[in-house]
């Protein structure tokens, strides 16, 4: 409950204030007022002003706005005043602050928008960059329930196409190497990664030096979401043979069918998780290749069928697996020079 302020702030603070009848002469005025622009009674405003516009006191005021204008003092000085003129129902009342403090508290609301437009700024470009990086790390689909006030819901695929790739020489250069160095290397190979994974319609579960796991929910016969994934690592093997860089980094690539179940855990600290069968089997075919090798299950040679000719299967006891041949497919080197072009721009941009 509020009551009612019973203070005369205008006899408080010595505020000059006036009304002026229908016709804009001086009806009332208070001492403030008279003390600094001397007998005013009667006359038109414009007597003490040089600025005043009827035409625009009109305008402003009838449309329920206040019309700002500046009077001069009767001294010596003139001193110039701001005045705030409302109209209040049949005849306008107004108040007069000296312009100079007017201006102050002109320019310094002026630069507090600045500095509330600046600030609006930099929360939006910062809101970006969350979201670019928040992009980086969940599927598209967890970001927007994230988002939403429902929160976010496990996903089981029970039959996805997986791919798994390792760098196996990570753990010695990391013992040879400053971590800035090792961590440019890794940066700009996993962006690679993760273009070419879109590029090829796969969905990235994790990215780290421990290893690379994307998935294809498969389709149809299966047929075209398997060879997605084999042209995802194809490229990955080219790319890292094209790259040339001054700390080489082999992989080994397994593909394989299987459950995954992917959600997210933690509230103070969120993390994506994925698990399920056939992220460990895949991890299992990935350890049987060689460097620079694609080897995949009998699961996914099954639903390969197209690609049968171009996979041989393994000489390994207890075990069917499959290699594909190194030249399945020619790979269009321009376009992965231009990915890596790309990932080195960004990750200068994020620097």
């Amino acid at each position: 409950m509020t009551s009612a302020l019973n203070i005369d702030f205008v006899s408080v603070f010595h505020i000059p204030v006036f009304t002026l009848d229908d016709a804009l002469m001086f009806a009332e005025v208070n001492a403030a007022f008279s003390d600094l622009f001397g007998d005013v009674q009667a006359s038109h405003i414009s007597a003490i002003s040089d600025d005043f516009s009827d035409r625009k006191c009109a305008r402003k005021t009838e449309s329920g706005q206040v019309y700002r204008f500046k009077i001069l003092t009767a001294d010596k000085r003139k001193t110039p005043y701001s005045v705030d003129l409302r109209r209040h129902e049949h005849s306008y009342i107004g108040f007069a602050v000296e312009a100079a403090d007017a201006a102050k508290a002109d320019a310094m609301l002026a630069s507090y928008s600045e500095m509330m437009e600046k600030q609006s700024r930099i929360l939006k470009a910062e809101k970006s960059r969350s979201e670019k990086l928040l992009q980086g790390v969940l599927p598209d689909q967890i970001i927007q329930e994230l988002q939403s006030l429902s929160g976010t819901t496990p996903k089981t695929d029970k039959q996805a196409g997986l791919v798994m790739l390792t760098l196996p020489e990570v753990s010695t250069l990391s013992n040879s190497l400053e971590a800035d160095r090792l961590f440019t290397e890794l940066d700009e190979l996993l962006t690679c990664f993760d273009m070419l994974a879109e590029i090829h319609s796969c969905q990235r579960v994790r990215a780290g030096a421990e290893g690379y796991l994307a998935t294809v929910t498969l389709t149809g016969s299966g047929d075209e979401s398997c060879e997605s994934l084999f042209n995802f690592a194809a490229d990955c093997v080219e790319l890292i043979r094209l790259r040339g860089a001054e700390y080489h980094l082999s992989c080994k690539i397994g593909l394989q069918i299987g459950e995954v179940m992917t959600g997210i855990v933690g509230k103070t600290q969120l993390s994506f998780t994925a698990l399920g069968h056939g992220i460990d089997k895949v991890a299992e075919i990935a350890h049987h290749a060689d460097l620079m090798q694609i080897v995949c299950s009998a699961e996914f040679y099954q639903q390969s069928g197209p690609l049968h000719q171009a996979l041989q299967q393994l000489e390994q006891p207890r075990t069917e697996l499959y290699s594909l041949d190194p030249g399945f497919s020619a790979r269009d080197t321009e376009h992965l020079h231009e990915v890596m072009i790309r990932a080195k721009t960004l990750r200068r941009n994020f620097q």
